[in-house]
């Protein structure tokens, strides 16, 4: 099964969904609700946008990450990267699977299919000190073993937070700048 989703999300060259988060917080009595997009293309990286309640974005280049934040005029404005540990590694392993690499990294994870109907996939850090920050990803896919419908991400500190993806286009064209 791991092989078939390999051989099916090293198709993608490109990618973009809607987005809608819940964020459960350790101190917070109430989760924190987030909407956007994201967008994918091989070579160029991953850009997350948050549109609501606020608006940011992120950009990972395969070596950087930009932090942007929308002005009083609605354009972005560069902000000084972010060092959150978590998120840099979130953006990692979301373009590491829409590329199809995510199945190389079997020295920093276990990797194990926990059920087929949905084809739920978990990646625990082999590295007790990356399992103090992010215990454990779970990826849940849709009908179409290369689209990820719903992402878990666990962190060390117990705080959970669970994206469910919508309005999938799978190979569409992305403007180029989206990723600078």
């Amino acid at each position: 099964m791991l092989e078939k989703i390999h051989q099916a999300t090293a198709q993608i060259e490109a990618l973009s969904a809607d987005f809608r988060s819940v964020k459960q917080v350790a101190f917070l009595e109430e989760p924190v609700l987030t909407q956007g997009r994201i967008f994918y293309a091989r070579n160029q990286g991953i850009r997350w946008e948050i549109l609501k309640p606020y608006r940011i974005a992120l950009v990972y280049n395969g070596s950087n990450m930009y932090h942007y934040s929308a002005a009083s005029n609605n354009q972005w404005e560069k902000q000084p990267a972010d060092s959150d540990l978590v998120l840099l590694e979130v953006m990692k392993q979301l373009q590491a699977w829409f590329s199809g690499e995510a199945f190389g990294m079997h020295d920093m994870y276990v990797i194990k299919i926990v059920s087929r109907d949905p084809v739920r996939v978990v990646f625990v850090p082999r590295h007790s000190g990356m399992r103090k920050v992010l215990s454990e990803l779970e990826f849940v896919f849709g009908k179409e073993l290369f689209v990820v419908e719903k992402l878990k991400i666990m962190e060390g500190s117990g705080d959970m937070t669970t994206i469910h993806y919508q309005n999938i286009k799978v190979n569409p064209e992305i403007e180029k700048t989206l990723f600078q």
